[in-house]
């Protein structure tokens, strides 16, 4: 996203507010979201010395605050309206010593926004709620206040958004949530949710995603006691689908990345996940899931850095399906503990999810070892990846405990092999890219860098050439398990 900075000289306040300059950057397999990330916040009264309709301006710890109408920047409102109605613009200035709860009642043609200075946003200390429709909550930064137990936001509704702030917590307690549907986490900071060295499983997430049609999107989480983002839980797949998450970076969390359990049609697409490792509550994979998800996408992602890279963990009632591993850089991510017997160790791909999965064109280099499939896991299509520079040596480039469950292995290039144009077409049964834009309506025929593919031949891995080399030009039979 790129953004210009555009400053207002409110009777002689300077106040500076972000104004989209591009609407929306493309990230790929993920949809515009149609409300949250293209709004421009409105332009603010100037000069503004004295109380405008509609226009709040609250700062509760600042000078002369009382319970006016609306406040201005000299004599401001000392509360937050709680039911904001179509059109209010909140402006949000200095320190909150209580958490805010606010339903925002507004429209399409007339959304609300709450506003804070980026340059010195306002601190919110306790548990606050966002919610109601269309609403636009930008530059805030809030933390669960010491020793309540609660999450530090939550963003919840229809069609709205928190974009530019940041979201922290305690070494207890933090993090964020999210219900309804049509809701948009944009830009946020949001780290430091309960302690990362924590002797229990705290499971405070940076973000613990429910609800449909929800979108984050370029967002960082960092260092909170669970993953950055888990989405669903057991039970939740019906409740919770629709799930874009594109364009975020995490790292230095204490399970994982990003972690999928019960829901439907999740996209996770060009994020980066370093710096995870094993602790009481996680193997410290970059991302992956459990249970019983349906249409579960990674896209596009790197995964750099961790113990291992991508992980499914065991079914719950084994109704998932339709896992796709597509087009991941895959890097550099060592278990020091990886046992070259056992299936089940942690790798740069490994299921024990009873689901079936397909993992196509992915790069996987320098980690401890390949792609692990053990007895547990369902109908396995496997083609099109380069998997090279394992710095375990005996370790195998796919170790499949039950090799029946496996078709298209020999599609793949190890060390050595040659990758440019010696890929095989997509499978007609099993072509994840076909399959994506019959669900969709978007085209994912890309690579890692967003070249369109295939240039001629389909290459093998997650990066399509420019170059010639060999030619496979026959799809491989699909085997009978």
């Amino acid at each position: 996203m790129k953004f210009f900075k555009l400053g207002l000289v409110i009777a002689g306040l300077v106040m500076t507010t972000h104004a989209t300059a591009d609407t929306w950057t493309p990230i790929l397999g993920i949809p515009e979201p149609s409300f949250g990330v293209a709004e421009d916040n409105p332009t603010l009264p100037s000069p503004w010395d004295q109380e405008v309709s509609g226009f709040y301006y609250v700062c509760p710890s600042c000078s002369g605050s009382s319970n006016r109408s609306y406040g201005t920047p000299q004599q401001p409102r000392n509360s937050v309206p709680s039911n904001p109605s179509s059109g209010d613009v909140i402006v949000m200035a200095g320190s909150f010593s209580s958490g805010i709860d606010v339903n925002f009642n507004c429209t399409a043609q007339s959304p609300c926004f709450m506003l804070g200075d980026p340059a010195n946003r306002p601190q919110i200390t306790g548990s606050s709620d966002f919610g109601g429709s269309y609403y636009i909550v930008d530059n805030l930064q809030v933390a669960v206040a010491p020793g309540q137990y609660a999450f530090s936001a939550g963003v919840r509704g229809s069609y709205g958004a928190f974009r530019n702030g940041v979201i922290s917590g305690t070494p207890d307690q933090g993090g964020t949530v999210t219900g309804g549907s049509n809701i948009v986490l944009f830009q946020n900071e949001i780290r430091d949710n309960g302690d990362v060295n924590a002797s229990g499983d705290q499971d405070r997430h940076g973000v613990k995603v429910s609800g449909n049609n929800i979108w984050l999107i370029g967002n960082e989480f960092a260092r909170n006691s669970g993953d950055g983002v888990q989405v669903g839980d057991i039970g939740t797949r019906s409740s919770t689908h629709h799930i874009y998450i594109g364009g975020n970076t995490a790292h230095g969390n204490k399970q994982t990345g990003f972690w999928v359990k019960e829901a439907e049609h999740v996209i996770i697409s060009q994020n980066l996940s370093y710096d995870h490792d094993s602790s009481n509550s996680s193997d410290g994979e970059g991302m992956g899931g459990q249970y019983d998800a349906r249409y579960l996408w990674f896209l596009f992602n790197e995964i750099r850095d961790n113990r291992g890279g991508i992980g499914f963990k065991s079914s719950n009632n084994g109704g998932g399906n339709n896992f796709h591993v597509v087009g991941n850089y895959i890097h550099d991510n060592i278990n020091s503990g990886y046992d070259t017997g056992n299936a089940w160790s942690t790798s740069a791909i490994a299921s024990w999810n009873g689901a079936d999965i397909t993992i196509v064109n992915n790069t996987v280099t320098g980690n401890t070892a390949g792609i692990n499939l053990n007895g547990n896991t369902g109908d396995a299509y496997i083609y099109n990846n380069s998997i090279k520079n394992m710095q375990l040596g005996n370790a195998q480039e796919i170790f499949a405990a039950d090799q029946g469950d496996v078709a298209y292995e020999n599609y793949n290039a190890f060390d050595g092999d040659e990758v440019i144009d010696t890929g095989t077409a997509p499978v007609a049964a099993r072509d994840p890219y076909a399959i994506f834009e019959a669900t969709y309506g978007i085209s994912i025929a890309y690579d890692f860098d967003q070249k369109s593919r295939p240039i001629r031949q389909w290459d093998i891995g997650a990066f399509e050439a420019d170059g010639t080399g060999g030619v496979r030009p026959n799809p491989p039979v699909l085997l009978n398990d």
